[in-house]
């Protein structure tokens, strides 16, 4: 059979993580027979007595491992040593039903990422939204980079033909799944490749207004409204991102309003601060003038060359005789 799984692999001894197939897009491995991977004898065993969509913990002694030898190349694995495998298998196919992928040809690749499109389907409709992105993206790992670049326009056309829609159901997946960074990178890889494509600018359009980027959204649902004039879909998201974007612009406004009237207020009080220091300066200064003028008509008055105290005690003397 060949079954598709995703697994990780620990020294039984010490926990340390040797080898993972999971990673950002990264579609399970598909294995057909046990020489395809070296040391793992025991992985099949523990396969071929698991379930569809069934998670375990495969305990596997050295014997079905590397054996005394160990391994020195990736992954490192001392001799005589036991590993743990945390398996998860996606599912499998019948013996023969479909020939390993390194034998397949140009058309029967198309045919497999094809098939794996229509399961991933199934369970998007039936909202089971992780394991639609897991076929959609082992549908994506028949149709990789190496062989597109190989490819005459002619078959290249075909193979965008079914590999465009995976990438955007991906998209959809993930963003169902509230990974809208994920979402747009998928979409934004089809407008790349293809900027006359509607659906991706509308994915696209949808991922930017879920992170908030309401001015890229926005430019992107236009560009998708010319290329689909009629999609209801499209029309749609464009009022949902205006309506954000007038949110957005209201918020804003309403916040740097407060601001603004925050900082009129402080300049308000200290200016009236300022004006009650220059009344008080300039009352002072009145008092002080007055000060001088009577100190100056008592000491002419009364002191001569004296000292201001001692005119002061003669004006009182003048007035206590009157």
């Amino acid at each position: 059979a060949k079954c598709f799984l995703h697994y990780t692999v620990y020294l039984a001894k010490t926990g340390e993580e040797i080898f993972t197939t999971l990673g950002e897009d990264k579609a399970p491995v598909e294995i057909i027979s046990e020489e395809e991977i070296a040391g793992s004898k025991g992985l099949m065993m523990g396969i071929y007595s698991m379930k569809k969509r069934e998670r375990c913990a495969l305990y596997v002694s050295s014997k079905y491992a590397y054996g005394e030898k160990g391994n020195f190349s990736f992954p490192s694995v001392p001799p005589n040593t036991d590993l743990v495998y945390s398996v998860l298998l996606v599912g499998f196919l019948k013996p023969k039903e479909e020939k390993p992928r390194s034998e397949m040809l140009f058309e029967e690749r198309l045919a497999a990422a094809q098939r794996r499109r229509e399961w991933g389907k199934e369970k998007l409709d039936a909202s089971i939204y992780w394991e639609a992105f897991v076929y959609f993206t082992m549908g994506l790992s028949y149709l990789e980079e190496d062989m597109l670049f190989q490819l005459e326009d002619k078959d290249r056309k075909k193979a965008d033909k079914i590999r465009h829609p995976l990438l955007l159901y991906a998209s959809s997946s993930m963003a169902r799944l509230k990974k809208h960074g994920r979402a747009l990178k998928l979409a934004l890889q089809v407008t790349f490749e293809d900027p006359s494509n509607g659906k991706a600018w509308y994915r696209v359009a949808k991922a930017y207004r879920f992170k908030g980027v309401t001015d890229s959204a926005l430019k992107a649902i236009e560009k998708a409204k010319r290329r689909e004039p009629d999609n209801g879909a499209i029309q749609e998201e464009y009022e949902k991102i205006k309506e954000e974007k007038a949110k957005l612009y209201l918020a804003e406004k309403t916040m740097y309003t407060g601001i603004f009237n925050k900082t009129n207020s402080k300049k308000g009080d200290a200016k009236e601060k300022k004006g009650e220091a220059s009344d008080q300066a300039k009352s002072e200064g009145k008092d002080k003038k007055k000060k001088k003028g009577f100190t100056h008509w008592l000491r002419k008055s009364f002191g001569g060359k004296s000292s201001e105290k001692t005119a002061y005690t003669k004006f009182e003397s003048k007035m206590n005789e009157s």
